[in-house]
């Protein structure tokens, strides 16, 4: 089957992005009062789809394909779900799934969050914030873009939610977003299965990556593989995309937590052409 990238050609009343975006390898954090708005409006309503119950959150085998659709979800693999914010037929979202999951497959390096034919994140956090997100564009060994910020703390998590930062313009991501779910007394409930951290701060960030019409949702705390699968198996199944923990734990000011990814090329869910 022939894959093409602009779902916008096939969809009816799909809304793309505004395009203009920075140089690739030029990150940003988002701060127009206009996208943001676009953006927070796309991110509620891929919660509100976790949350309706269409999407069974739970982490599966790696070389199992879900291919079933329910309602306008359709649940990804060990933490990875694609959510259509448009009515697609079933056929469509299978393919765009498939094709997702087959990018993240194997590709001959055991362990998956750090190969270099992948799209990969890396973060870490400290102290409740001064937090540090990374990414890396496939076939790069070093970091391709680099956000440091301290909005992602969680001030007075029984009575706000955990906010949400959003970053475009690094090269070969896409435009997407991080939010930290949990600190080690409260794990937030706006997200299905949310667990607490086992050290004091920040932890279990979900990344969403806006596509046109649809998004990808990676729960990290879902998606934790092992070391010892991915090298039993050559790579093939590593049982989640994402390996966290105390990556500093004598750091000056405190320890730092933080994990890496495997995750989506921006180039790497188009839609199928039946």
């Amino acid at each position: 089957m022939k894959f093409i990238n602009t779902l916008a050609l096939c969809l009816p009343a799909v809304s793309a992005f505004p395009q203009a975006l920075p140089p690739a390898g030029k990150g940003i954090q988002i701060r127009d009062e206009d996208r943001l708005r676009q953006l927070q409006e796309s991110h509620a309503q891929t919660l509100q789809l976790l949350n309706t119950g269409v999407i069974e959150a739970r982490g599966d085998d790696l070389s199992k394909r879900q291919g079933a659709v329910a309602a306008k979800a359709v649940r990804g693999l060990a933490g990875l779900f694609l959510v259509p914010l448009s009515k697609m037929e079933n056929k469509i979202i299978s393919g765009i799934a498939d094709k997702t999951l087959d990018a993240l497959g194997d590709d001959g390096q055991d362990i998956i969050w750090h190969n270099h034919g992948r799209c990969r994140t890396y973060f870490d956090t400290q102290g409740g914030g001064n937090c540090e997100t990374r990414t890396y564009d496939r076939g790069s060994k070093d970091r391709t873009a680099t956000h440091k910020d301290d909005n992602c703390s969680w001030i007075d998590p029984p009575n706000n939610d955990p906010p949400v930062v959003y970053y475009e313009g690094d090269q070969g991501i896409g435009t997407y977003s991080i939010q930290y779910t949990a600190t080690k007394e409260h794990a937030w409930g706006g997200i299905p299965g949310t667990k607490t951290c086992e050290v004091q701060g920040l932890c279990n960030p979900q990344y969403v990556f806006y596509r046109d019409g649809y998004n990808i949702v990676l729960n990290t705390w879902e998606s934790q593989g092992e070391i010892s699968y991915c090298q039993y198996s050559a790579g093939e199944n590593c049982r989640g995309l994402c390996s966290s923990g105390v990556k500093d734990q004598f750091a000056s000011g405190g320890m730092r937590w933080g994990g890496d990814c495997a995750i989506p090329c921006a180039d790497e869910a188009g839609l199928p052409d039946f």
